[in-house]
C-alpha cells in the first residue's frame, strides 16, 4: 500500500483528505516544516502533498532542502502562481500544482491518476508524440503558447475530465511560468486559431471529422490528449 505524506497548513483540509485517502493508502499527517525532513527520511513516502505557503520554512524551501529525500510524486497547493513558483516547481520535480482553495475530491483524483500512471510503462516517448501531432497540424513551435499547449495536453492526458479553469489552466501556468490561468487560456486559444487558419483541411479532418469551425480549447486539448493516450500507453486488459 502506497504511503502518502500530507504536509498542509490547513488542519481541516489535512483531516478531510486523510479520511478520504485512508483505506486506499497509508496516510501520515504533518503540520510542522521542522518535522517534515525527519518524516521524509523515515517514511520514504510515495506521494507528498505539500502546501507551498507552509509556515516556517515554506514549501518550496523545504523541497529544496529535502534533496534526494523528495518523493517520486509531489502534488503542491498554492494561492499564488508566479514565474518564480512555476520555475521552482519545475526544477523540484513537482508533478502537479493546484490552486487553493481546492476540494478534497480533486486532490484525491490527481493522487490516484499520478500513481496509476507511475505504474504504466510507456510504449513510445509521449513528448515526441505530442510534438509530432502539433507539427502535423501546422502549429508554430516558437510562440510561448506552444509550450503551454504542449504541457496542457500532457496534464489532461494524465487526468481526463479535469476542469479547465480551476485545475488545468492554473497547473499549466505554474509549470510554464505564466502569471495566471487566464493567460494560458488566451495563449492556447490564439495558437489554435492561428493553426486553424493556416490548416491543411485533409489533415485536420483526420483529427476533427466534420468540424466546420475552429475547435475550442475544450475540444482541442482532450482530442490531442486522447491521441497521446492511444499511442503512448497500452490498452487496458479486457474484462
Amino acid at each position: 500500500m502506497d504511503q502518502v505524506l500530507l504536509l498542509l497548513e490547513s488542519k481541516e483540509l489535512a483531516a478531510a483528505l486523510r479520511d478520504d485517502l485512508c483505506g486506499s493508502y497509508r496516510v501520515t499527517l504533518c503540520d510542522s516544516s521542522d518535522a517534515a525532513l525527519d518524516l521524509l527520511r523515515e517514511l520514504r513516502p510515495d506521494v507528498l502533498v505539500i502546501d507551498l505557503e507552509l509556515r516556517g520554512r515554506g514549501g518550496l524551501l523545504l523541497l529544496k532542502d529535502a534533496g534526494t529525500l523528495r518523493p517520486p510524486i509531489i502534488l503542491a497547493l498554492t494561492t499564488l502562481i508566479s514565474p518564480y513558483v512555476g520555475q521552482s516547481a519545475l526544477e523540484l520535480k513537482v508533478g502537479c500544482v493546484l490552486l487553493k482553495p481546492c476540494p478534497v475530491w480533486a486532490i484525491r483524483r490527481h493522487i490516484d491518476e499520478m500513481l496509476r500512471l507511475r505504474d504504466v510503462p510507456a510504449r513510445e516517448d509521449p513528448q515526441a508524440i505530442v510534438r509530432f501531432h502539433l507539427n502535423r497540424l501546422n502549429f508554430d513551435p516558437n510562440p510561448v503558447g506552444f509550450r503551454q499547449l504542449y504541457i496542457a495536453v500532457h496534464l489532461y492526458a494524465q487526468n481526463p475530465g479535469q476542469t479547465f479553469k480551476y485545475e488545468l489552466y492554473p497547473a499549466v501556468a505554474a509549470l510554464s511560468g505564466a502569471d495566471n490561468g487566464d493567460q494560458i487560456e488566451r495563449n492556447v486559444r490564439n495558437l489554435i486559431n492561428k493553426a486553424w487558419k493556416g490548416r491543411e483541411e485533409a489533415v485536420w479532418e483526420a483529427y476533427f471529422p466534420n468540424q466546420t469551425k475552429c475547435p475550442t480549447n475544450k475540444e482541442f486539448i482532450p482530442r490531442l490528449a486522447e491521441v497521446l493516450m492511444e499511442q503512448s500507453f497500452p490498452a487496458p486488459p479486457l474484462e
